[in-house]
């Protein structure tokens, strides 16, 4: 067995400009491991340079957090999150934090000077993340709050020869979104094979008008998501998925008739993933 302490190994500046510590490496030791395994260090609001490696490369956040880059695709990171890196992809980090962002880094097979390419060395030159931070909504009663005050909601249906789109009123309730429709359209149609859809939904959107064009912005808070369909059957079902959907809308004192309930689809999502950002500029 051997323990190694990261106060006890030396730092270097990598070649994409991150601090480095390596705890293992099968050239540097009697390991018998396919892998190198190292902690990076990147200061607040800095980022690493673009580089590619011909091997395989895994990080896991262990502190801060900040948006990684990926052959061009950006994503929110922080601690606890683990990213994928394939063979050959464009890569670079950059922090958000007002503190530094580690992370370790496994590169299988073991990483060596001539399998990585820095792809520019302007250490000045800045990777603009793609989604800001604090645009960034992963509170789970902020993002039931746009839904519960949101009016309308789009849909996307798998289709062929491609998805269905189409926006409907709906109520939300206890994780669950509701919405009718005419029983012979497409959209009960489509609710009857069940399965998943997509959704978005948009509140206090604003266009604020700027001086130049790049000074123009918007404001507003977004969810996205994913849900499974179930076109509800029973009249008791379909009363509830209709009374949470016209509360949406109305107060609670207003009466509610269910007289033509056998002439409306009543279509129910189980929300299963939930996503947000939101720009409020006062």
């Amino acid at each position: 067995m051997e323990i190694k302490h990261f106060s006890d190994l030396n730092e270097c500046i990598a070649g994409d400009g991150t601090r480095l510590r390596e705890y293992l490496h099968p050239a540097k030791g009697n390991y018998s491991i396919g892998y190198s395994l190292a902690r990076a260090c990147l200061p607040p609001g800095k980022n690493s340079l673009p580089h590619r490696l011909k091997n395989s490369e895994v990080y896991y956040i262990i502190a801060g957090e900040g948006i990684i880059s990926v052959n061009g695709q950006q994503a929110y990171v922080q601690a606890g999150s683990v990213v994928y890196i394939p063979p050959g992809a464009m890569q670079s980090i950059h922090t958000l934090s007002k503190k530094p962002i580690d992370f370790l880094c496994l590169v299988d097979p073991p990483w060596r000077p001539e399998d990585e390419e820095i792809l520019h060395n302007d250490k000045e030159t800045p990777v603009q993340p793609a989604m800001k931070k604090e645009r960034v909504l992963q509170d789970t009663s902020q993002l039931e709050d746009i839904l519960q005050q949101g009016r309308i909601c789009t849909l996307a249906f798998p289709a062929e020869p491609a998805p269905y789109l189409v926006q409907v009123c709906y109520g939300f309730r206890e994780g669950k979104l509701y919405f009718h429709s005419s029983p012979q359209g497409n959209t009960a149609r489509l609710a009857r094979y069940g399965g998943k859809v997509s959704f978005h939904v948009s509140t206090d959107v604003a266009i604020l008008e700027g001086k130049t064009p790049c000074a123009w912005s918007v404001n507003y808070r977004m969810v996205t998501g994913t849900g499974t369909l179930r076109l509800l059957e029973k009249r008791a079902e379909k009363k509830e998925g209709l009374s949470v959907l016209m509360k949406q809308y109305i107060s609670d004192n207003v009466p509610l008739s269910f007289d033509n309930l056998d002439k409306v689809a009543v279509v129910e999502i189980k929300v299963e993933t939930l996503k947000g950002k939101k720009s409020l500029i006062s």
